[in-house]
């Protein structure tokens, strides 16, 4: 078959007033239409492929694309554009939302209840203006020397290894971050004379590197047996860390 693309119209308004309408021959151009809804579309010609890359790069968010990361400076941002079929079923999905953060909240209280009588691993505290928990992500407090100063690194590798999705540095620290970086495109504090470089914040990077664990909220949307297999996990790699600080795993530990 013959492959049919599909354009939003807006852009297609911009695209052709640009081509070859009241707009032929400009820079850039910016079209707008209103219906039973409203729109808007973006049209840039150059002549400069590092522009028409950084461009490109920029409308996709800061996606990497192929031939469109012809540029030497970092894009920051993520695609998370959703598409009118997954919007279709986020709608429906909606509905089950309030009984399923009820259903996880109960089932978040009983995990920290159960998880801070196992030494080395602390809830973190719950601030009292939070009137509903939605757990998107459970963090835990990890102190290694109650688990024969196994690394954190490679407690989340055993965890792994138990059934248990988790992460390590889910977060780095802002120093290590690149939107920090010593870059003057991507960070107006660098165009500015100011450099992270060379500064550390140990706090900041041993809750990173060293004492976080992040739990997904997918696994407190089960029953209770579901709780007790998460809580076992834990307890049975502390009964054998000892075995785990001598035998040490490997394999990639951050999400990112």
């Amino acid at each position: 078959g013959r492959p049919v693309p599909v354009e939003n119209d807006a852009n297609c308004f911009a695209l052709s007033e640009a081509s070859d309408g009241a707009a032929q021959g400009r820079i850039c151009v910016f079209g707008a239409i209103l219906g039973t809804g409203t729109g808007g579309g973006v049209v840039v010609t150059t002549s400069e492929a590092t522009v028409a890359s950084r461009l490109w790069s920029l409308v996709n968010c800061g996606g990497d694309e192929p031939g469109s990361d012809g540029f030497p400076e970092q894009m920051l941002g993520h695609n998370l554009r959703m598409t009118e079929f997954q919007a279709a079923l986020a709608r429906a999905q909606l509905l089950r939302l309030p009984d399923q953060n009820l259903r996880r909240d109960r089932q978040v209280e009983r995990f920290e209840r159960e998880i801070a009588r196992l030494p080395g691993l602390r809830p973190l505290a719950r601030d009292a203006r939070v009137t509903e928990r939605t757990s998107y992500q459970l963090v835990l407090r990890y102190d290694p020397g109650s688990f024969a100063s196994v690394p954190r690194d490679h407690l989340i590798l055993a965890l792994r290894a138990e059934g248990v999705p988790c992460s390590g540095r889910f977060y780095s620290s802002l120093v290590d971050d690149p939107l920090f970086s010593s870059d003057p495109y991507t960070n107006p504090v660098s165009r500015a004379g100011i450099s992270y470089a060379g500064q550390r914040f140990p706090v900041a990077e041993r809750a990173a590197n060293d004492e976080s664990i992040w739990l997904p909220h997918e696994l407190f949307l089960g029953d209770d047996s579901d709780v007790d297999d998460l809580l076992e996990a834990f307890a049975r790699i502390g009964r054998h860390a000892s075995e785990l600080r001598a035998r040490p795993p490997a394999g990639p530990v951050s999400r990112r």
